[in-house]
């Protein structure tokens, strides 16, 4: 990959916004026959998040690595791919995690055997939404790669492989876990589709409200790596 010093902002905003935008855009659903009346506000607003997006994603790899971000037809496929989810990302977690697999793969150069696993990740981004993404995020914060997940007395993911039955009854006695700000039918949904799509496991469900020994499975380990940065995952 071709690492230059970033030029000055403006020569920089033509070479990669610009050129990244404009690739972005082309993915979204709506074209230039788009009926103003019904579609253009929601447009806009989806334009706009995109292009902030990609902003950030410029700044932020600019600050880690003093570089520019090269252009080359790997990223701009991984932000074709990345843009519908990306423009339809109403919550602001959500619209981070295709933001952080982007600063992460921007880096990786041309031919790189990883940017199949950024295609991939970018593919179950897009089927996953907010729910599942607090839920892979909690569980990731547990290095034990162990956990408890929880309807009672809220709906928590325990750092601790503990019973459901412990949790319930002692709850406060069990140590940290990350509140989980869904309701618990869609949390447990959720549980079900994440282990339907090999991204997570567990050993027992309780019938009362819970899942016992939650660990996250190689796709889903794949998945945080590229799509959550380390400096902003908390613990």
């Amino acid at each position: 990959m071709d690492e230059r010093p970033y030029p000055e902002p403006n020569s920089y905003r033509s070479e990669f916004y610009i050129s990244m935008v404009r690739t972005a855009l082309k993915a979204l659903p709506f074209g230039a026959a788009a009926d103003e009346a019904t579609f253009g506000v929601l447009e806009a607003l989806r334009q706009r998040r995109v292009e902030t997006t990609l902003d950030e994603v410029a700044d932020r790899v600019r600050a880690l690595h003093g570089i520019a971000v090269t252009f080359s037809e790997e990223l701009g496929n991984l932000v074709e791919a990345s843009a519908r989810g990306l423009a339809r990302a109403v919550r602001e977690e959500t619209r981070a995690r295709f933001r952080d697999l982007l600063i992460n793969a921007a880096p990786l150069p041309p031919g790189d055997v990883a940017w199949e696993e950024t295609l991939l990740v970018s593919h179950l981004l897009n089927q996953i939404d907010a729910p599942g993404l607090a839920l892979l995020a909690a569980l990731s914060k547990n290095r034990s790669n162990r956990s408890t997940v929880t309807a009672h007395p809220s709906v928590r993911v325990y750092i601790a492989e503990v019973s459901v039955a412990e949790a319930r009854e002692s709850p406060e006695a069990l140590g940290a876990y990350h509140e989980i700000s869904f309701s618990w039918p869609v949390v447990e949904e959720w549980m079900h589709r994440l282990g339907a799509m090999r991204l997570l496991g567990y050993k027992s469900i309780d019938a009362r409200g819970g899942f016992a020994s939650v660990y996250l499975r190689d796709l889903g380990l794949m998945l945080v790596r590229w799509a959550q940065r380390e400096d902003e995952s908390g613990e």
